[in-house]
Formats: C-alpha cells, structure tokens, sequence
C-alpha cells in the first residue's frame, strides 16, 4: 500500500486523541507519531497498513493502562459497599469448608485450606460492627497479597466486581474505622468506602482473634 502523507498520519492522531479520555501521560506516549524526529526516522518507511496497526496496538495498550489505574474490586459487607485495590487481592474465590474456633471473637470464623495454604477467616462485616455474615451462594472469600504476609482472606456478602472509580465525587466520612481512608459517590449515586488494606492488618483488632 501506498505511504501516508506526513500531514495526513498527524492529523489522525489528533483526532484519535482527542476522542480518547486518557491521562496526559498515556496521551503523550500516543503522540510519538506527531514528534518531528519520529516523522523523519518513519516518513520513508511507514505504511498505511503498518501505521494503523501499530496506532491500535497502542490504543489497546494504553486503555488498558488506563483502566487499571481507575478500576478497584468492588465488595459489599454488612450494608456498606468497599473499594479494594487489586493488587491488594491475590484471589477472590466461593467460600470453602472453613474449621470454627472456639472462644473466638466474631470477626474472627475459622481456618479453611486454601490452595495448600492454611488461612485465617476474618469476617469483614463483624470487624466492621455489623452483624458476623450468614454464609449463602454470593458469599466470597478475597484472599489478601501475600505481601501482607498475614495468611489472611477476608470474607465478604459479596463481589460487585471491578468498580471504575473514574469521575467519582468525593465525600466526608462519618466512619470510625482507621482502614476506611476516603469514601466518594457514583455516577449512579451510589456511595463506596475506600479500603486500606494495610491500615486494616495494622489494627490491634486484626489481630485480637480470642475474647
């Protein structure tokens, strides 16, 4: 096929940018092509063909970038809706046969045998003052990074899946939970507590699995 006209690949880019709602960042790395040097080094070089394949691989790459930085895993628990990062799950599975500890707080339902790996059960809902979960078909277990190195899941009414945080509108939190860090509102108007994971592992309560 015939090579593209300097002007005519510039103009292009700009108006796929200008379509796209991206950083600034990811939009910068997209417009290499509009980069002087860039036109010389290709301008002899570089196919319609080429050209458009190589513009949608960035495309792909960049709305992927761009998603994981504005998605979260969205959970609920005792009423409330969370946002977690995902790279703070390492798993998110149906809840397993879990063994009960006597004497135990409420948060706190058991250990269960999770991919060869003996975890500690904490019910989200409980530890956060409501009352401890009734197990059911949506129940699921969010097994925590195993860079938190606490051999920990925590149990959830359910997953409302990746939850794009994208436009959001933040507002006051009226919780008195350390490992709640922000709370924002919807488009829909529907209103997700932030989950700090690491505020959570690091409150006395975490671990205070005995009555």
């Amino acid at each position: 096929m015939g090579e593209v006209p300097r002007d005519a690949r510039s103009d292009v880019v700009r108006e796929l940018l200008g379509r796209l709602d991206l950083p600034l960042d990811v939009a910068a790395e997209l417009a290499w092509v509009d980069a002087p040097s860039k036109e010389r080094a290709m301008r002899s070089k570089l196919s319609l063909r080429d050209f458009q394949e190589d513009l949608n691989r960035r495309v792909a790459v960049a709305g992927q970038a761009h998603a994981q930085i504005n998605s979260s895993l969205g959970l609920e628990a005792g009423g409330m809706r969370w946002l977690m990062p995902m790279s703070d799950a390492e798993a998110i599975l149906p809840v397993p046969a879990f063994t009960d500890i006597p004497f135990a707080r409420p948060w706190f339902r058991g250990l269960a045998r999770v991919r060869e790996e003996l975890l500690a059960i904490i019910d989200f809902a409980a530890i956060c003052g409501a009352e401890p979960l009734r197990l059911n078909s949506e129940a699921r277990l969010v097994v925590l990074s195993a860079r938190f190195r606490t051999g920990s899941a925590l149990l959830f009414e359910r997953s409302l899946g990746l939850c794009d945080t994208g436009g959001s509108i933040q507002q006051s939190i009226d919780l008195d939970l350390p490992w709640c860090t922000s709370r924002c509102r919807q488009a829909d108007d529907s209103c997700w507590n932030q989950l700090d994971v690491a505020a959570l592992i690091g409150d006395p309560r975490f671990m205070e699995i005995t009555q």
